[in-house]
């Protein structure tokens, strides 16, 4: 009994001094625990700035989560900065050409929200900007070449779209989308048109995509996806055509969009199964994608892989130190890969952060979750556990209810 205790209280000394130390420098292709948080979040946004520091804001608990905090990848650390008038998740945050931040949206203690904020990297504070013509969550936001911002769709059944003028600080309406939908992705593509695919509406699950014209303001149906997919990721590649992995498709291959024909093509399959990971091109041409959980909706991902362009296949890469889902993918100026936050597991998310390794070229990495990592789950004190239970304000991504029709 006291030798099984002895190791119990030296696995989490060596746990506690393992999640306290800044490694300094990582292995290709794997992802090293710098400082956590301030404050545990799921459901929240994370900006690069023009500075090469990072804006994470909003999300859950909102009672929070109104807080905004910066991360300086040169300092593996992390500072308050100012706080937005109204916590929010299932919004979005853009970054606009002037360099400022503009989060649209979202949720807060059930209440679905049209306002908009911007925030001013120089002075560190948020403005209120123009609220939007109509409320919306899980919604989309892309910058146009123009400067201009299109917001699109939105929980439940939104098919319009509207565009934010940096200059005047106002919405606009804008040409709808042909479906509603809420839970796609919304891509520019290298001629500035934007292709939306999937998501969901209120009763279906959807394969279709469109693409909306800047010039003329209109949406255009283009070849539907292979798959019905929502919380799915799409991801512009270095050739101008677009990869779509994951989503609600579970076992599915990965398809490719190819803007010239608009016509979609299968290739590899991912090696994990999953929805709501995140997806990020490295400098490379490489895809990383992260977390998100697998078929049964259940267990979620430490495993992370590699998509290479040239071959159309997949490869393992380092693991997460914790699985989750409902997190944030930024990637650094050196092209590194910061993850933060989300839910790890039942009701729980994190404060932890991670940075993956961007120079691999391979993948190499473990097959499973580092074993260390759930073990020590019992012994971490709050500030180095890897999660704490969440707040019961409003749905979750993984509680919200779902009766829909494949199309």
């Amino acid at each position: 009994m006291k030798s099984n205790l002895r190791r119990a209280i030296a696995l989490a000394l060596a746990t506690l001094a393992l999640g306290s130390v800044r490694v300094q420098s990582a292995a290709a292709g794997s992802f090293t625990l710098v400082q956590p948080m301030g404050q545990f979040r799921k459901l929240h946004t994370a900006t690069l700035l023009s500075n090469g520091k990072v804006l994470v804001t909003g999300g859950s608990p909102l009672a929070e989560a109104a807080s905004s905090e910066l991360y300086d990848p040169a300092a593996q650390a992390w500072t308050n900065t100012g706080a937005l008038s109204v916590g929010r998740k299932f919004h979005t945050a853009t970054r606009l050409a002037d360099g400022s931040v503009m989060v649209t949206g979202g949720q807060t203690a059930n209440s679905l929200l049209a306002s908009t904020e911007v925030y001013d990297p120089a002075g560190g504070a948020w403005t209120n900007a123009g609220p939007l013509n109509v409320g919306r969550e899980l919604h989309t936001a892309t910058l146009l070449t123009s400067g201009l911002v299109l917001v699109a769709g939105g929980f439940q059944n939104i098919a319009s779209a509207e565009l934010f003028d940096p200059m005047t600080g106002q919405w606009g309406l804008t040409g709808s989308m042909n479906t509603p939908r809420y839970q796609h992705t919304a891509t520019r593509l290298p001629d500035g048109r934007v292709l939306v695919t999937g998501g969901l509406n209120a009763t279906d699950l959807l394969a279709s995509a469109e693409v909306y014209d800047p010039k003329t303001q209109l949406w255009i149906p283009t070849g539907s996806m292979h798959v019905p997919r929502a919380e799915h990721t799409a991801t512009l590649l270095p050739s101008g055509k677009v990869l779509v992995t994951g989503g609600d498709g579970f076992g599915s291959p990965s398809e490719l969009y190819d803007p010239a024909t608009g016509l979609w093509t299968a290739t590899g399959t991912p090696i994990v199964s999953r929805s709501g990971h995140a997806a990020n091109v490295l400098p490379g041409g490489q895809v990383l994608i992260t977390g998100g959980r697998e078929d049964a909706h259940v267990a979620i991902d430490c495993d992370s892989e590699l998509y290479d362009p040239a071959t159309g296949s997949w490869s393992r890469t380092g693991a997460l130190n914790c699985g989750r889902i409902s997190h944030a993918a930024t990637l650094l100026a050196d092209g590194d890969v910061l993850v933060t936050g989300g839910t790890t597991g039942g009701t729980d998310f994190t404060d932890k952060a991670d940075v993956y390794d961007g120079s691999a070229k391979t993948g190499a990495g473990p097959a499973l979750c580092p074993p260390l990592a759930r073990v020590t789950l019992e012994f971490r004190s709050r500030t180095e556990k890897c999660s704490s239970p969440e707040d019961s304000t409003g749905p979750s991504i993984l509680s919200m209810a779902r009766s829909y029709t494949i199309r």
